[in-house]
């Protein structure tokens, strides 16, 4: 009997070593920045915290975890998915942006100098439902960026293009 009572013991400590990493990994916002590869660290740490064995194990994958796939203690990576860009701007506001959002925006931002371009040559040419099309396709993209995280300089481009 008192080999059963120390094996719940050492499954309930164990599932407490589990869940205190996963509960971590959160609070420094693993969520957002951790890469692909290291999802697969936390599904095992996942499966031995439900599995209530192995607290080594446990404690080994967590401590990794913490360190490869948060920005707690490698929150200067090199990985252009693992760091953000700050822009500062001329009030001294800060604008912080993930890797991911920058790419979006400027993709945004591309599209939208293709389209203006586009709009003028069928406009110029006469073509007014072409340049309409154009014209709401570019609304729509406008509309998508002003939910979006952009800089001060993102926002001087945009609006250049939708200038008069």
């Amino acid at each position: 009997m008192s080999d059963t009572s120390e094996t719940q013991k050492n499954v309930s400590t164990s599932r407490w070593i589990g869940i205190a990493f996963i509960i971590v990994f959160f609070m420094v916002g693993g969520a957002g920045y951790c890469p692909w590869y290291m999802w697969i660290v936390f599904g095992l740490l996942c499966l031995f915290t439900i599995a209530g064995e192995n607290k080594g194990y446990q404690a080994v994958i967590g401590i990794a975890l913490l360190i490869w796939g948060t920005p707690l203690i490698n929150g200067d990576s090199s990985d252009s998915n693992n760091y953000e860009y700050s822009t500062q701007s001329s009030n001294s506001s800060e604008v912080k942006q993930t890797a991911n959002e920058k790419k979006q925006i400027e993709n945004l931002i591309k599209q939208l100098e293709v389209l203006h371009d586009q709009f003028e040559k069928a406009y110029n040419a006469g073509r007014m439902s072409e340049s309409k099309r154009i014209s709401d396709q570019a609304d729509e993209i406008y509309n998508r960026l002003q939910g979006m995280n952009m800089t001060k300089e993102q926002q001087r481009k945009v609006s250049n293009l939708f200038a008069l």
